[in-house]
């Protein structure tokens, strides 16, 4: 059984501090802005991080911009050896390709009839070979110059500084960890992205489907009042209540359970080991406890959130929309009490 988050009943339990995610920080803090620069500073409609998986042949997509409507977002990924990336990295294809179509060995594979202009520089641990790549992709033919060309490498050393300072920082832990971290972690409030929300409920379903003492709760989260902070206040107070936001949900979560940046003011957490009804107004009366002083100019941050028990379903997609449905329910509520919006 579900319910929507209706009162708030004051919490008994200490809320305890997540160690699932870190803060926003290193390698995927540095992607997201070394992206930002790419964007506004080079012609082209898809920019992206990636890294290289050889023993799977998949290329991942640590962070991109502009990549929604073709399925190209942090997590997803394609065959390693069908891409672009492997080749220009790898020393058989030049790093500047416009006319990827005429250009060999970019016109041998099939991408190449959507693709105008390439460029790409890759990302390397050490002096061994490359671990993934920062590319910019443009739809027309003769959209880079080797000015562009400088830029996306001189923005690559610095990727791979980062990388290198993290192995550094983790001892023993290999490069690549450092990347696959960031591919599940959203760069502006640092908590896990829709990606490893969406690998953490399949696994949790599984296991709540064999084991009948397991129980676990997704509770989704909208901000209320979003787009006026952005209109009045701009965007960077926007994203500034964002990644507080961020911030109290890690404080407010516990070690086992996931929490996730979904959507644009959309968040998630998944409440391993946790039934639907108490749990979830605690959770919810934590967290708005911890956001009372985290607004623009010290006010509040009001949200309204849904959850549903696993437990009442086999898919994914179910456990997505009992929860959605009923964090719409306490957001109705909450306009009819004259909560703004």
């Amino acid at each position: 059984m579900s319910i929507q988050g209706g009162e708030m009943a004051p919490s008994t339990a200490t809320a305890p501090r997540s160690g699932s995610v870190r803060p926003a920080q290193g390698f995927a803090a540095i992607a997201s802005r070394v992206l930002e620069v790419l964007e506004q500073q080079l012609p082209g409609s898809l920019f992206y991080v990636s890294q290289f998986d050889r023993e799977t042949d998949e290329l991942r997509y640590v962070d991109a911009r502009g990549g929604e409507a073709i399925g190209i977002a942090a997590g997803e990924s394609i065959t390693l050896s069908e891409s672009f990336c492997v080749r220009m990295a790898d020393g058989g294809a030049p790093n500047l390709a416009n006319r990827t179509q005429e250009d060999s060995p970019y016109a041998e594979l099939e991408i190449a009839s959507i693709v105008g202009s390439y460029l790409g520089v890759a990302l390397r641990s050490d002096d061994g070979p490359a671990i993934g790549s920062l590319c910019a992709v443009a739809d027309e033919r003769d959209a880079f110059s080797e000015s562009d060309l400088e830029l996306i490498s001189l923005l690559g050393r610095l990727l791979e500084r980062e990388l290198e300072r993290e192995a550094v920082l983790q001892g023993p832990v290999l490069v690549e960890t450092a990347l696959r971290e960031a591919a599940s972690t959203d760069a502006l409030t640092g908590v896990g992205n829709r990606r490893r929300l969406e690998v953490a409920l399949a696994h949790e379903l599984g296991e709540v489907a064999t084991d009948r003492r397991r129980t676990a709760t997704l509770m989704l989260i909208d901000l209320d009042r979003l787009k006026p902070i952005n209109d009045t206040y701009g965007h960077r107070a926007g994203d500034a209540v964002l990644r507080a936001f961020g911030q109290a949900l890690h404080r407010t979560a516990r070690e086992t359970d996931v929490v996730a940046r979904i959507g644009g003011d959309e968040f998630a957490a998944l409440l391993r080991g946790a039934s639907v009804d108490t749990p979830c107004v605690d959770f919810a009366a934590r967290l708005e406890e911890s956001l009372r002083e985290a607004g623009p100019e010290g006010g509040p941050i009001e949200f309204s959130w849904g959850c549903s028990s696993l437990r009442d379903h086999t898919l994914p997609a179910g456990v997505l929309d009992e929860a959605d449905a009923r964090m719409y329910e306490h957001k109705r509520s909450r306009r009819r009490a004259g909560a703004r919006d």
